[in-house]
């Protein structure tokens, strides 16, 4: 096995000023999945809002490299063209053999500049990942890692993002039968957004939320993040249905993360044909999602729907299915120093 140089040990006695602690759990699964870029949650340092990135496929090849982005200020505004952030930032590793962090990563030399069209940048050396798995070296256990992010000008809150891949394991299906049909969507033309009942994925509640679009674009494009969802055009005729899915805002993190877990979810929807033809409309995404609602604008056209030879529509009654598994999720414990 290739011998690992780090760039500095820390003993035992000195502990490192982290911004944030990033927990990998289910490493193998996390290793051999088709993700291999994990994004921490939103953090603080300096008057600036940082995001950290662990690639489990870097370069060179069976390593695991890391990289820290700026995402603009602490209230989240982005920084004027020309505005520059030099920053430092050191990447730890815990041993948990001899309970001490180690630093095996970071920017060399001096400072790093952040911009708005450079808000990125790469931390070297990278990680192999034959030295991260060797039990010898005490930095697994229980298919478990821990890494820790210091960037300079730490502020006293130390944030631990707990990184966990569920496997499939929380998962959850709901059948809404949106009726009448025509009621309804007369109602979506007041009230943009109609909801139906929540239903459980795991331990999560979520809903299914439908509208009425009129803007132009592709039939099924999506799936996208959306925090709110637009606003009806005056005078406009809808021409599509939008179907989304949206997690209970309370249990995951809002604009100011002060709530605790981000989660990555697969989404399928699907329109029913009621016909015995079954050709029903579907729509599969998945995304990483916090306070947003994951769906597609325009899902299916309301001229589909009310054509009588299509089958999608039955005494006024259309059926809608959701299907959503939670595959991962981000958990974030505040520590107050």
């Amino acid at each position: 096995m290739a011998k690992y140089e780090f760039i500095q040990l820390v003993p035992t006695y000195i502990t490192p000023k982290l911004n944030l602690t990033f927990k990998m759990e289910s490493y193998s699964l996390l290793y051999h999945s088709s993700e291999h870029l994990f994004p921490s949650m939103r953090f603080y340092s300096g008057g600036c809002s940082w995001r950290f990135y662990i690639c489990t496929k870097g370069t060179p090849t069976d390593t695991l490299s890391f990289s820290l982005t700026l995402e603009g200020t602490e209230f989240h505004d982005p920084f004027p063209n020309g505005y520059k952030i030099d920053a430092k930032f050191n990447v730890y590793l815990f041993n948990h053999l001899k309970n001490n962090f180690v630093k095996i990563s970071g920017n060399q030399g001096s400072a790093v500049s952040f911009e708005r069209q450079n808000p990125r940048t790469w931390a070297h050396p990278s990680l192999p990942h034959a030295y991260l798995t060797d039990p010898a070296n005490g930095y697994m256990f229980r298919d478990t890692c821990m890494f820790g992010i210091e960037v300079l000008r730490c502020s006293n809150t130390c944030l631990h993002d707990s990184l966990l891949t569920l496997n499939g394991e929380a998962t959850g299906s709901y059948t809404f039968q949106l009726e009448p049909f025509s009621e309804k969507i007369l109602e979506r033309q007041i009230i943009r957004i109609g909801m139906a009942p929540r239903f459980e994925v795991g331990n999560y509640n979520c809903r299914i939320m439908y509208s009425l679009e009129s803007r132009n674009g592709t039939l099924g494009d999506g799936p996208f993040k959306e925090v709110n969802l637009p606003l009806a055009e005056k005078n406009s005729t809808p021409q599509f249905l939008s179907l989304h899915i949206m997690f209970r805002p309370s249990q995951l993190e809002d604009v100011e993360d002060k709530w605790s877990k981000r989660l990555e979810a697969k989404v399928l929807m699907r329109v029913k044909d009621q016909s015995p033809r079954e050709e029903h409309v579907q729509r599969e995404g998945c995304q990483w999602l916090g306070h947003h609602s994951l769906g597609w604008p325009r899902f299916m056209k309301l001229s589909d729907i009310t054509n009588p030879d299509k089958g999608y529509l039955v005494n006024d009654s259309l059926i809608i299915e959701a299907e959503v598994s939670v595959l991962s999720l981000v958990t974030r414990i505040y520590d107050d120093e």
